[in-house]
């Protein structure tokens, strides 16, 4: 199954297509994979005990936190919701880690962290919640 939307992350950011695949491949098969722009970013096997989750991708250069709960689907009944939520990540560490290193963070001191946030934070509040239904 396949499900799809356009989101814009940023003020300044292009359209992107999303793409959320369910692949139903047997009781103990059952995956899930989410692309941006035709790019797996979060693959998610054994999705039986993987059923709600989260992870950061990078998008445009800025983290992405995606979250996602596929409970119904999979113990829920013949129809059922799954919902996903999209959101830019507000934190200046998110940021730092996405151009650096983690070990190159601890230079970092306070007073770059915060023009790091400030310069960059600008236009970054998108949420982009999804609520998508299958029927079987």
């Amino acid at each position: 199954k396949f499900y799809g939307s356009k989101a814009k992350f940023f003020d300044k950011g292009q359209i992107h297509d999303l793409t959320i695949e369910y692949d139903n491949g047997g009781f103990n098969d059952q995956s899930l994979v989410i692309r941006i722009d035709g790019k797996a970013m979060i693959q998610v096997k054994h999705l039986r005990w993987k059923f709600r989750g989260n992870n950061t991708i990078l998008v445009d250069g800025f983290p992405v936190e995606v979250f996602w709960d596929v409970h119904n689907w999979l113990f829920g009944n013949v129809v059922s919701d799954a919902v996903f939520m999209f959101q830019t990540c507000h934190s200046a560490e998110k940021l730092w880690t996405g151009q650096q290193s983690i070990s190159d963070q601890s230079a970092l001191d306070w007073s770059s962290s915060h023009r790091l946030r400030d310069s960059q934070l600008q236009g970054l509040g998108f949420s982009l919640i999804l609520c998508a239904w299958k029927n079987e």
